[in-house]
């Protein structure tokens, strides 16, 4: 497969992300060499893609991995743990909701938007941010990039869920380094948002989630959050420890404008996670710095 791709410089920065594809390729060519996931593949057909799942250590062959009637891409967006099971008459109200979060199959880095919904999700802006820029993807651009999009039935009264799943080249996204992906829309009116932190660390990428969507592991009380390899597949740096992960709380430290926030690192450790790795190096994160996107300043414009 090949993709044809130019990357667009800012003119206030040396790098920007802006990604161009000259042909968008059909679903059917947009499959990976890693013999063990293709990109868009879906078999249980939940509206998780299988690599996704296996990121979060959801069952690719069940769409309700724990069996409590909610489909895992419902609990994800209730923000509920597609692994526990919950007694439906003890949860929190739905309502309107945006999620994004990827994955890496082969070369690529497919990132999922998903929504819950009572009627439309529209309006859809992407925008990517680094320590010296920020910038929203022009749509024409979006259009011209290999995507899918999906509706889903819930079985949350009134709801139906939408996922939007997008295909970037991976070796653009790492040649940034540490950078922010941030989505905004309306979901039945309302303004919803939600943003990915990655972090590349010894060339391996990793996302930085926030305890209220892995509510497995101990943590969840410190406010901080867990950085998780990207690549389903992936070794973490350092080697690792199974059943930990890289809990990590951060504190803002600067708004850099134009919707950027720059975080540091106060505290760092390995804490239990079923399904995750620790690194080796995870105490020494203390003072790293991440970026982030004000998504909340977004959408209140």
């Amino acid at each position: 497969m090949e993709i044809k791709s130019s990357l667009i410089a800012s003119s206030a920065t040396i790098a920007a992300l802006v990604v161009l594809l000259s042909d968008q390729l059909p679903h059917a060519e947009l499959v990976a060499n890693n013999s063990t996931f293709l990109t868009f593949s879906d078999v249980d057909g939940d509206g998780l893609d299988d690599a996704l799942e296996a990121r979060w250590g959801c069952s690719d062959v069940n769409p309700d991995s724990d069996g409590d009637t909610l489909s895992d891409l419902d609990e994800i967006l209730l923000g509920t743990d597609p692994l526990e099971f919950d007694d439906l008459i003890r949860l929190d109200p739905p309502q309107a909701t945006m999620k994004i979060d990827s994955y890496v199959c082969d070369t690529d880095l497919v990132i999922q938007i998903m929504t819950l919904q009572q009627f439309s999700t529209n309006n859809i802006r992407f925008y990517w941010a680094d320590a010296a820029t920020f910038a929203e993807v022009p749509r024409a651009t979006l259009m011209g990039l290999p995507a899918e999009r999906h509706n889903y039935t819930s079985v949350i009264p009134g709801y139906s869920t939408q996922v939007i799943k997008i295909v970037l080249p991976l070796h653009k996204v790492k040649a940034l380094g540490n950078m922010a992906i941030g989505i905004e829309g309306y979901t039945d009116g309302i303004a919803v948002g939600d943003q990915i932190r990655f972090v590349l660390i010894a060339s391996e990428l990793m996302e930085w989630r926030d305890t209220g969507v892995f509510s497995r592991y101990h943590a969840a009380s410190s406010g901080g959050g867990g950085l998780f390899p990207v690549d389903p597949l992936g070794n973490m740096p350092d080697e690792a420890t199974a059943g930990e992960v890289c809990v990590q709380t951060l504190q803002e430290v600067a708004s850099l404008g134009n919707g950027q926030k720059l975080f540091q690192v106060s505290d760092s450790y390995c804490d239990y996670l079923p399904t995750a790795q620790c690194f080796v190096g995870c105490a020494g994160a203390v003072g790293d710095t991440l970026v982030g996107i004000d998504i909340v300043g977004l959408l209140a414009n």
